[in-house]
This record gives C-alpha cells, sequence and structure tokens, in this order.
C-alpha cells in the first residue's frame, strides 16, 4: 500500500466508523482497516443462530448474546475458597446479565467436589441433580439437543435467584446470590447463556482437557474467560489458547472491567469486529489480561 493517510483506524465497527468519520470531517486522510467482509461490527445483521438457518439478527440483539458464554477453568493448584467468591461475585453481578460475567465453570475433576463444597461455605446453593432438572424445566422454553443453544425462559432473565428457585419449587434464603448445579458436558446450561444467576459446573478429567472444552464450548466469540491456578505454565496456556479481549487470572471476570483489576471501567466489548475494551479517548481495542492478587504489585 503506496497511499499515506494522516490516521488509520483498525476496526470497521460502529465505533472505529464514528471515529473514522469525525477525523474525515476534520479534513484528516483517513483509511479504516477491517479483518471481516462486512463494515458495522455489532451493528450489523447475520445468520448467526445455527438451528435459525436464513434468519438474519442484529449480534447485539439478545437471540444472539445467548450464544456467548464467557467461561472460567478451576484447577487443581488453585486456591478453592478465594474461587468460590470470585465466581460467586462475578456470576452474580447484575443476576449474571452482563456479558462479561462469568456463564460457567469447568473445574477438573480431582477438585470439583471440594469447589462445590468452598461455594456453599461462600454462600451459594448448590442444587442436587433433581432440583438441577426442575430448574431446566423451569428456565428454558426449547431445546435443541446436547451441546446446542436453547430457548431461554425471558420472564426470568435478571432476576434473583431466589424468585426462581420459588417457581421452580426449590426453597431457597432471599439473601443468596447464586444457584451452583453440577452438570454433564452436553448439558443445555453449558451451552446457553442464561442471564441469570444460575452457575452451571462441569468437571473434565485434566487441566489440559478443560481448557480444550472451554474453548469448545465459547464458540469462538474469543469475547472474555478466567482461570483459577497457580500454575503459570497452564494460565498462560489458557490465555495463548483463548485468544480473548479479557482474560483474567485469579480474581472475578469484573476485574478484567477495571473492578478491583487494571485500567479504566469500560463495557464496550466487541471481541474480535475489532473494538474490546474501548475508551472515548481513542475507540481503539485494547486486550487486557488481568492477574488478581500474586505478581500484582499495583
Amino acid at each position: 500500500m503506496t497511499d499515506k493517510y494522516d490516521v488509520i483506524v483498525i476496526g470497521g465497527g460502529h465505533n472505529g466508523l464514528t471515529c473514522a468519520a469525525y477525523l474525515a470531517r476534520a479534513s484528516r486522510r483517513v483509511t479504516v482497516l477491517e479483518s471481516r467482509p462486512l463494515l458495522g461490527g455489532f451493528c450489523t445483521t447475520a445468520e448467526t443462530i445455527a438451528e435459525a438457518p436464513g434468519y438474519k439478527i442484529n449480534p447485539c440483539a439478545l437471540d444472539c448474546v445467548l450464544t456467548n458464554v464467557p467461561r472460567s477453568v478451576v484447577d487443581e493448584t488453585a486456591d478453592l475458597e478465594k474461587a468460590a467468591r470470585d465466581l460467586i461475585f462475578g456470576a452474580s453481578l447484575d443476576n449474571n446479565i452482563v456479558c462479561t460475567d462469568e456463564k460457567e465453570v469447568i473445574a477438573v475433576a480431582l477438585i470439583a467436589d471440594r469447589l462445590k463444597e468452598a461455594f456453599a461455605r461462600a454462600g451459594a446453593v448448590v442444587l442436587p441433580p433433581h432440583q438441577t432438572e426442575k430448574l431446566r424445566a423451569l428456565v428454558l422454553e426449547k431445546e435443541h439437543g446436547p451441546r446446542k443453544h436453547a430457548v431461554i425462559n425471558r420472564k426470568y432473565v435478571g432476576k434473583n435467584i431466589d424468585v426462581i428457585l420459588r417457581d421452580a419449587g426449590i426453597p431457597c434464603d432471599p439473601t443468596c446470590r447464586l444457584a451452583v448445579c453440577e452438570v454433564d458436558n452436553d448439558h443445555p446450561f453449558l451451552w446457553t447463556e442464561l442471564m441469570m444467576p444460575v452457575l452451571p459446573l462441569t468437571r473434565l478429567r485434566t487441566v489440559d482437557d478443560a481448557i480444550d472444552f472451554a474453548i469448545e464450548v465459547e464458540h469462538g466469540f474469543r469475547h472474555t474467560a478466567s482461570m483459577h491456578s497457580r500454575n503459570i505454565d497452564k494460565l498462560s496456556r489458557m490465555a495463548r489458547a483463548c485468544d480473548c479481549s479479557i482474560f483474567v487470572k485469579n480474581g472475578p471476570n469484573a476485574a478484567g472491567l477495571g473492578w478491583g483489576g487494571e485500567g479504566p471501567t469500560s463495557f464496550t466489548i466487541a471481541s474480535p469486529s475489532g473494538e474490546g475494551m474501548t475508551t472515548a479517548r481513542s475507540f481503539t481495542r485494547v486486550r487486557r489480561c488481568t492477574l488478581v492478587d500474586h505478581f500484582r504489585i499495583v
């Protein structure tokens, strides 16, 4: 490319295009670079739901958001008590309607039972299998089979967990913020963003299996992920394998938004569309890899 420009805007999403338009109006020579064949980022429409071929939808609309599943891996080296507290805080933030909130936990089998006990001690209600199935019948209106996106009952989006469990016929203390339920790897709770304070937990044999499954279950959106571990090699492997806009180590996902972590708070995140974490100063995507506690010196 031999042309010269005053400004090159990376990412042709709505923020990038707006920024380019203002610069061009100010007589700057501007070019916009976008990896996708379509400009507009999350202002576009596309066929995003496999179960509805030919049906186009705005990726920001509820039906598409329900396919985004930020995941958290917990391995055998983690501080389980802290992990449980962080996961409760992150998954119950705004009753799980925030796109970066933890939507599921993938635990190494060796510590899965101890992690569930830590959840209970930290104040979550841990549901037995028969109550999990009662909850499933209430909050899912339609299922499409194993490892498929299900249709949620929108009546319960953003509701307190005691309200949801009460309607499912399950007693719950009104002060409880989160329900944790263990499910198998094919369960629709893992493959659907519920946007409710319900945290499914599944177990894999090894930490490498857990990382591989975490990548699979996130549908390739490269949005948000976290890991609780003291193993630097595995933390590095998951961060590189996930290749997402926000990766949090040993903390709640909210730390990646600046809540207890680095950087200014920002909720503008569009991941691979070219924007991600942005501020009004630059409107450019800056990835965050946030480490909480150990090795964090600020």
